[in-house]
């Protein structure tokens, strides 16, 4: 019955449409109709007003029931909509809770930083009060000191020359008295 329905209906849209009754024949036998089947329904699809408004009830009936479906796949698809909506917002305060916290971490970083560049700015401040006379007085103590030390090392020097040159003739005195003392 549906689908006869169904037949009626889109015979309707061809003919309204001003498709002539011959290709709609024609149209019905290629889908197994014979000719007195497809001349019914073209009838049905004509017939009178109280029909029509039969039919446009029976059509609104078959409408509705087949929007039921879809109305409910609608109400499916909003309640995951809902849910993914939840989700996503969840997703969301969490995004957020974390970017709050690498904020602080970033803030308490730069605080530090900027400790650290106070330090060095102090550590500057002080180097550069360093008076450069000082430095230049220093120096000069350094290279006394240095003279000095290159003296004692040059009379270090001298002093084991002459020990070795004291060595050298107490042997010789040794030895001759040696070759007196022989001789006798």
């Amino acid at each position: 019955m549906a689908q006869e329905q169904a037949i009626v209906n889109t015979i309707k849209k061809m003919l309204s449409s001003q498709i002539e009754e011959e290709t709609i024949v024609s149209s019905l036998k290629e889908i197994g109709l014979s000719e007195n089947e497809a001349q019914e329904l073209i009838d049905k699809a004509k017939g009178s007003s109280s029909s029509k408004a039969m039919q446009t009830q029976q059509e609104t009936d078959e409408e509705e029931a087949m929007l039921e479906p879809v109305e409910e796949e609608i109400a499916q698809a909003r309640s995951k909509l809902a849910a993914r909506g939840q989700e996503e917002s969840l997703k969301n305060s969490q995004l957020h809770s974390r970017l709050e916290e690498h904020s602080e971490k970033m803030d308490s970083h730069a605080e530090s930083l900027d400790d650290l560049h106070s330090k060095i700015n102090a550590l500057n401040k002080k180097l550069s009060s360093i008076d450069t006379q000082s430095l230049a007085e220093f120096n000069a103590k350094i290279a006394g000191m240095q003279k000095q030390l290159n003296e004692i090392q040059k009379q270090a020097t001298e002093m084991k020359a002459m020990n070795s040159a004291l060595q050298e003739l107490m042997k010789k005195i040794l030895e001759s008295q040696k070759t007196i003392i022989a001789k006798k």
